[in-house]
């Protein structure tokens, strides 16, 4: 018997995510990424703009995090572009906490550069929508 995983009793296919709030803790963290993981070609001082536009992309697909965290991953057309991809903007991952969940209003909790896996596998189940 399979069973789909929940996010506080909803389906994920059920939330609604319509704003996305930042803290200045929460977006002075994820604009220093690359100080916390120096020498890495792929990190990214992330914008919290980026990281919403990716949490509200209507392509982003949702899932859990080990801590049952509901996470995103979707794309922002404004991030640069990842070294390895061909493509313009980015996809991330976005974690985010609830704030009021039948308004779709939520709290960005962090967010990260998606790896070349969880990108392609964004773009493989998206489809191709051309140069970007």
């Amino acid at each position: 018997m399979c069973t789909e995983r929940r996010y506080r009793g909803y389906r994920l296919d059920e939330l609604l995510i319509v704003e996305i709030a930042w803290s200045d803790r929460a977006a002075a963290h994820i604009q220093d990424r690359t100080r916390r993981y120096p020498g890495s070609d792929d990190e990214l001082n992330i914008a919290p703009e980026w990281a919403t536009e990716a949490a509200l992309d209507p392509f982003g697909r949702l899932s859990l995090t080990e801590s049952d965290d509901l996470r995103v991953l979707g794309w922002t057309p404004h991030a640069p572009a990842a070294p390895w991809s061909k493509r313009n903007g980015r996809v991330l991952r976005v974690v985010l906490w609830p704030v009021d969940m039948e308004t779709g209003f939520w709290r960005g909790a962090t967010a990260m550069p998606a790896s070349e896996n969880a990108a392609s596998l964004y773009w493989d189940r998206r489809g191709d929508p051309g140069p970007a």
